[in-house]
């Protein structure tokens, strides 16, 4: 997938780039990269510009028609990704106050959306994901899915980076470079599907880090911005 994608870009001549496999060792189970010469992202380098250039480039991307099958991976399977997380939560820790309530209106709400075509997607677009060329790396979750996705995530990401207190990002700023990442993007700021799987992903987060000692007692917050995000799904849509 890391070969095809690469291929695809570079045919493409796309903005978003992606490091190509330079070597592998089958016996050692590793593959090494092309170096970009980007080092790691550092958030008090970056700008709401530099998102929107992001957001274009992911847009670009998206657009993209690849000739290999990919999973499809629609809200119907985002809940069943959820739903994985919960079963792993219980096994070692009680849900987050609230949890299960959010996961039902997700679910609710979800099957309210009129569906729409899928797009390429990385599925898991995070700040570890990416440099500053900008490129994106780990394409391991590659699928068709909402335009939305990436995005979300994303952005989801930006303001749980604000509550752990990472050098560089608070919500002002993660705020105003999610707005800018949107624009770049084309995507609607009050599209239903963003404001859906933007809570998805503050749920799953909410249990994964319910598992991290050193971050637990975020959890309840995000739970809350799972919250947030489903009530401004627009009410036409209910």
């Amino acid at each position: 997938v890391q070969r095809h994608t690469t291929a695809l870009l570079a045919a493409e001549d796309c903005a978003l780039r992606v490091p190509g496999i330079v070597g592998r060792d089958d016996g050692l189970s590793y593959f090494a990269m092309q170096d970009l010469g980007s080092e790691r992202l550092r958030f008090e380098r970056l700008s709401p510009q530099w998102f929107e250039r992001l957001g274009r480039a992911l847009g670009g991307f998206q657009r993209l028609r690849p000739d290999i099958d990919l999973p499809r991976h629609d809200l119907e399977a985002e809940l069943e990704v959820l739903d994985g997380a919960r079963g792993n939560a219980l096994f070692l820790a009680d849900l987050p106050e609230g949890w299960e309530d959010a996961r039902q209106q997700l679910a609710d709400l979800a099957g309210e959306l009129v569906p729409r075509q899928l797009a390429l997607t990385h599925r898991d677009l995070h700040d570890g994901q990416l440099l500053p060329a900008p490129a994106v790396l780990d394409f391991d979750l590659l699928c068709l899915a909402d335009p939305a996705q990436d995005v979300a995530n994303l952005s989801a990401h930006l303001e749980l980076r604000a509550l752990q207190s990472v050098p560089g990002v608070d919500d002002r700023r993660a705020e105003a470079w999610t707005a800018a990442l949107i624009a770049g993007h084309g995507a609607d700021a009050s599209d239903p599907h963003l404001h859906v799987l933007r809570a998805a992903t503050f749920l799953r987060l909410a249990l994964v880090y319910r598992l991290r000692p050193r971050w637990a007692a975020l959890s309840p917050e995000l739970v809350r911005r799972a919250e947030r995000c489903l009530r401004e799904v627009p009410r036409s849509v209910v």
